[in-house]
């Protein structure tokens, strides 16, 4: 529910339009009126924080409660009741550079491997075991997605984890030798997906300059070993570019949902005011998936 809501939200007219989002003076808009059904018993804000990073918060009293074996088991979680968070950059694998098919999905995957604060590489999921919860991330063509879910309980340290892999993330070149290897599993994963394969089908029939016509996943040879070899490029370096670019909080929305009121839920996100905000346009195709007013797409 929370990253559809976000995903909504993100690239909807209301949160964006191409152009940088201007907070307003009042930090905590109480004149947007999020619509619901009457059955609905959720509480809900929208509010944009000082850097101009875009919030939603869902406080839900009702809200599923984890049956897992696995949650119940942790000594640690003093209630079952859970939390989730997902934020999303408006930046995707259209924005690969050619030469390194599959940057935005590698940098999905080593933006939490350390930051300042918690430089350990495994600080971040050890918390979400430690504590009931999960991860997970998605690199689709506009948009990449960050999820967790934990013990609501221990929501406010997660999210401080979370918000500093954004503020702040280490990107060590000691790092991207296994998670080349992750996103080459995955890559590998694919081939045997009949979803993966009808998809490069589709790919395959498009015009040589269409936006759409990229090999968007990435695996190891094309992250690590062409852009050395064939095009003289240091990818830890175009991998800390990418990020510095387009990782800009005017470009970001955040959600978060969870049992707990929505005044305590806003002060939990004031952590998220220190991503930066590099007044980043939403990056634009240069040309529509579909041309008009012919659709001569396909070759």
């Amino acid at each position: 529910m929370v990253a559809d809501m976000l995903n909504t939200l993100s690239l909807s007219d209301t949160f964006s339009n191409g152009t940088e989002h201007k907070p307003s003076n009042d930090s905590n808009p109480r004149d947007v009126i999020v619509q619901k059904p009457p059955s609905d018993d959720a509480e809900y804000r929208v509010l944009t924080l000082k850097n101009g990073l875009r919030c939603l918060l869902i406080s839900d009293e009702n809200i599923t409660k984890s049956e897992t074996s696995a949650f119940r088991a942790h000594k640690e979680i003093t209630s079952t009741e859970k939390a989730a968070a997902c934020l999303s950059v408006q930046v995707g694998s259209s924005q690969n550079p050619k030469e390194i098919p599959g940057l935005a999905h590698f940098l999905e995957h080593m933006l939490f491997m350390g930051c300042r604060k918690y430089p350990n590489e495994n600080e971040y999921d050890e918390y979400l075991d430690k504590y009931g919860g999960t991860s997970n991330a998605h690199t689709d063509f506009e948009v990449t997605s960050y999820t967790f879910d934990v013990s609501a309980d221990h929501l406010e340290g997660a999210l401080d984890r979370f918000a500093h892999q954004f503020i702040e993330p280490l990107l060590k070149k000691s790092s991207m030798g296994r998670e080349a290897k992750a996103v080459d599993s995955e890559y590998m994963m694919g081939l045997q997906s009949d979803a993966d394969r009808l998809q490069a089908i589709c790919v395959s029939l498009l015009q040589d300059d269409h936006p759409y016509n990229i090999f968007d996943g990435g695996n190891k040879q094309s992250l690590m070993e062409t852009p050395r070899k064939k095009h003289n490029l240091d990818t830890h370096a175009e991998l800390r570019k990418f990020y510095n670019t387009y990782y800009s909080a005017n470009i970001m929305c955040l959600c978060v949902e969870g049992p707990i009121p929505l005044d305590e839920l806003e002060k939990m996100i004031q952590v998220f005011e220190e991503v930066p905000n590099k007044h980043m346009a939403v990056p634009k195709l240069d040309k529509y998936p579909l041309p008009q007013p012919r659709c001569n797409f396909i070759k």
